[in-house]
Formats: C-alpha cells, structure tokens, sequence
C-alpha cells in the first residue's frame, strides 16, 4: 500500500506582479519517484526551492501548502526549517561546482552535515563519510575524504553531491537537473545510482529535468509543467504510451528522431557540387606536459592523434564523443586557433597550416564557429546590429554603413528574428534567440564551413529542435557545409550524414549515421548508444 509522503496543494508564488508557480498541486509517496517535467523557466525550480522554503527575496508565497509526513513546511518558524534542509529534505543540483566549496576538502563538507543534523563528530563522522563515499561509488574514500573539488571529474563532484544530501537520512530528495551538464554515459551512471540509492533507503525522489529520455527512466508518475502550472499528471506507462496535454505533445514532437528529415536533402540534388571542400590529413593536437622548477617537458597530452578526414560541400559531418575526447580541439585545430603539432588543414586545396597570419585573416571569412554559450560569445555591452556588423567591418565586406545595416537585418530576418532586434542588447534575448544570433553573425560573412561546438546542447528539447531545423534549412538554401561536434547522439540523426565518433583523441569509428546509429561495430560507440535513455512511447 502506497503512503503520501508530501503534498503539494494550490502552491502559488509570485516575483511581484508575475506568477512563477500558479496554483500546483502534486503528490508523492515514499518510496516513489515523481518526475517534474517542463522546459526553462516553466517554474520547476522555483517549486522545488518553495519546499525547501529557499526562495530568492524578490519572491513571494502566496499561497497553499507543502505538507511532508503531516506538517506543513510553509507554517514553521526558519529555525525547525534548518533541521528539515538536510535532514528530512535533501537535495541535489544542477551544477556540482556551484554548490561545492572549493577551500574545504570534500570530506569536510559531507562532514559539516553530519555535524548539523545528526550531532556527529571526529573519528565517527569521518567513518561515517567514507561510508557515504563508498557507497555512491567513490573509489579509495579514505585517501579521497582529503582532496577538494577540483580534483574531481563533473561526475565524481555529482556524487559527492548524492552523498552530502544522503548525509542526514534525508525522506526526501529534490534532484534538480542533477545530469544535464554531465556526458551520456556519466549521465546514465548517476541515474543508475539515484535508483540503487532509493531502492535500499525507499526514498521519495522529486526530480526536475527537461529531457524526456531521463523522465522515462527514472519515473513513477510525470507531471509536465508550463507557464507555472501543472497541466498534465500521470502515471509514467501512460504518459509515454499516450500524453494528452498539447504541451505534452508538442514535447514529444519536438525530439530530434521524431523530426523528419526536409523532403529534399540538399546532398539528393542532381545539382549538388559533390567537391571535396576540406580535407584533414594525419591531424596531431599535442600538448606538452612541463614539469619541475626549470618546467622541462617530460611528456604529451595527445588531445588530437594522428586524424583524417573528408569533408564534401553541402555535407554535415558530426563529430561525437564524451567530454575530454578531443572534439573542441580538432575543431580549433581545423580553424587554426591551436596551431596544430603535426598534420595538414587543406581548405579548397590550401593548407591553412602554411599560411601567415594576415592571410589566414582573410580566409576567416569562409570558415566560421557556433559556439555552445551563445551569451558568453557576445559582448554584453554591444548591440546585436554591432555584433552582428563587426565581422563584415573586420573582412571589410559591404561598402557602406547603410549597405552593411540592411545585411544585418536581412540576416536578423533569415534567421527568424525580427530587423528591430539589432537594437537590442544580448541579456534581453532568451537562449534560443541568442543562438540565432550568432548564426547571424556567422552568416554574415558568407563561410562556405560553419564548425558548430555543441550548439544546442545548453537549449531545451523544443528551442534545440528549432535551431536544428534552422541549420537544416540554411544549408539547403546557402549550400552550407558544417562540421557538428556534439555529445548528444539523438541529434545527429537529424543532422548529420556522416558520423566520427571520438575517443581518448583519436575517431575509433566512422561512417553513414544509419550505419553508426544502428550497427555500431566499436565497443565505445555501443557504449555511448547503450547509455541514452531509451523511450518507449505508444503508436
């Protein structure tokens, strides 16, 4: 028999005249997992955090109730809501790094929660930390208890996170977006964990996320919410059977392997300049290792190792692989941003490695980069018409100002934004719109290669879907070549015609997506494959 553990009922919050959360109800009952489903800025987080009663001060609770095991969390005094942060609630977030001290050791910190909410010390609360690490899969606990953050992999800090909200027993765990910045196969491990973890303590989980493929996974029941409200709930066999909110719908929609392919592909053309436009040969990317007071090299890191490759016109090439495998870096290497140790980068017959700086300069303008942080590659103090505009002054295309403003809202308009946009500053744009503008402002130099670093990887599944059928339809129009470097195999599908799968710096496999996708001969690609979450959804 199932027990309700929390209840959520007519939960509204409000940042002044705006509801975040308006008027939600949920239950879930120990022991199960209630998956919160919905993309950014839905109000998922704000509820979660109005459990924990740690809301930013611009916001405020309206109304409701969160009853936990019969009490009511909005009804108590701040100090008994200390005892529930980390004891009876625990919690994991998106970001390890942020949430992680990076001057105290981990053990110290898992011990801190000991120390508060189980009155544990010394000796003991140190036995007790290396239990925790040991048990979310922390090789060596005892020598680890020692190190600090940043000896640790993204992964491995997720599971110090496991283990500090594990530290007070907690009833209840929040997991807000715990593996979306984590690579598919340390993704899968951490789920893997979080059930193992629940099935021996019989844990309720609320778990925040905008992937579908972790939803099915890890759910007992899937509410999907929007716009502040929870507008569909149901048990996680019929939801991915049959979802019936629009919104619900339009999610599934929106997945890269349900998105079908334009009728027409531009390589499918009679037409189409079959040329080979670049040409990689026995690429190197070494870095070299300096140890000692004099800094002697003692070794390389073979960040790219020894890598060739063809790339047609009007083709998208991606390039996949876990972070750490070598992508971003061959991609620099091909723009020559890291000179590459040893190899060549044929660009229409010429190597760019051979060219002096001014004349790599001028051939800027026929390969250019998307990047994955739109926000991050734009200055926040420019306009978008002037971040737009800068690469055309620097390769001097355009003769005039007035000539370069109507190319800038041309291309504003090209990619689905409106020509007053460019008046407008980065911070005023969501994530989305900031992706088109850097397409934009690729674009404007009119390259014959875009090299796309993980730019959609930041986006939820419908913006993502969005931004991939715009890439599709510029280079149907434009005859773009693209060399996609992802870590998300379920876009490459859409995009790509051709898959390398990297590894440890070198491609271990390549070939036709179908032939990759569906008979992937190297084990690190069934690997990769083997650790996506699978969707089972009705016909």
């Amino acid at each position: 028999m199932t027990e309700v553990l929390l209840e959520i009922s007519d939960l509204k919050v409000s940042f002044g005249s705006t509801p975040a959360v308006d008027g939600i109800d949920l239950v879930i009952n120990r022991g199960e997992t209630f998956v919160l489903l919905g993309e950014s800025g839905c109000g998922k987080s704000i509820s979660a955090m109005s459990i924990m009663r740690l809301l930013p001060n611009s916001a405020k609770i309206e109304s409701g109730k969160v009853v936990l095991d019969g009490e009511d969390l909005l009804q108590l005094p701040e100090s008994e809501m200390r005892q529930i942060r980390g004891g009876k609630v625990g919690m994991i977030f998106q970001e390890p790094q942020t949430s992680l001290n990076p001057v105290m050791t981990i053990g110290d910190q898992i011990a801190e929660s000991l120390s508060w909410h189980k009155k544990i010390k010394g000796k003991t609360a140190r036995g007790r930390v290396i239990e925790l690490l040991d048990s979310v899969g922390i090789t060596e606990p005892d020598r680890r208890y020692d190190e600090y953050p940043h000896q640790f992999s993204g992964g491995m800090k997720q599971r110090v996170m496991i283990a500090m909200a594990l530290a007070g027993e907690p009833e209840l765990l929040i997991a807000d977006e715990p593996s979306t910045a984590l690579d598919v196969t340390i993704q899968a491990q951490v789920l893997d964990l979080l059930l193992k973890l629940q099935k021996e303590r019989n844990m309720a989980i609320l778990f925040i996320t905008h992937d579908l493929g972790v939803a099915a996974k890890m759910a007992n029941h899937v509410g999907v919410m929007y716009a502040g409200k929870i507008v569909e709930t149901a048990p996680r066999n019929q939801f991915f059977k049959k979802p019936k909110h629009p919104y619900s719908q339009k999610l599934f929609d929106a997945l890269p392997s349900k998105i079908k392919r334009e009728q027409e592909e531009l390589n499918q053309k009679t037409d189409q300049d079959k040329s080979v436009l670049l040409e990689v040969k026995n690429l190197d990317v070494h870095f070299p290792i300096k140890t000692g007071f004099f800094k002697k090299v003692t070794g390389y890191v073979k960040a790219v190792n020894n890598i060739s490759m063809t790339l047609e016109r009007g083709q998208t090439i991606a390039m996949v692989g876990e972070s750490g495998s070598g992508k971003t870096t061959f991609g620099k290497g091909v723009l020559q941003l890291i000179r590459p140790t040893n190899g060549s980068v044929l660009f229409e017959g010429t190597d760019l490695a051979s060219l002096s700086p001014a004349e790599l300069r001028k051939r800027r303008t026929d390969i250019q980069i998307i990047f994955q942080d739109p926000y991050s590659s734009m200055n926040p103090r420019m306009i978008v018409g002037d971040i737009i505009e800068e690469g055309m002054i620097a390769q001097k295309i355009g003769k005039t100002k007035k000539e370069r403003l109507k190319r800038v809202e041309e291309l504003l308009e090209q990619v689905g934004l409106e020509k007053e946009h460019r008046l407008r500053y980065p911070h005023e744009f969501s994530g989305g719109q900031r992706q088109r503008i850097c397409i934009a402002r690729a674009l404007a130099v009119d390259p014959k290669l875009i090299i796309c670093d993980e730019p959609t990887s930041a986006l939820d599944v419908s913006v993502q879907s969005q931004i991939l059928t715009l890439l599709k339809d510029l280079q149907n129009r434009l005859g773009l070549t693209y060399l996609f470097i992802t870590h998300n195999l379920g876009v490459v599908e859409y995009i790509a015609h051709k898959v390398a799968v990297m590894y440890q710096g070198e491609i271990v496999e390549y070939g036709d997506v179908e032939q990759v996708l569906y008979h992937p001969q190297h084990a690190y690609t069934q690997k990769l494959l083997a650790a996506i979450p699978v969707i089972e959804t009705g016909t």
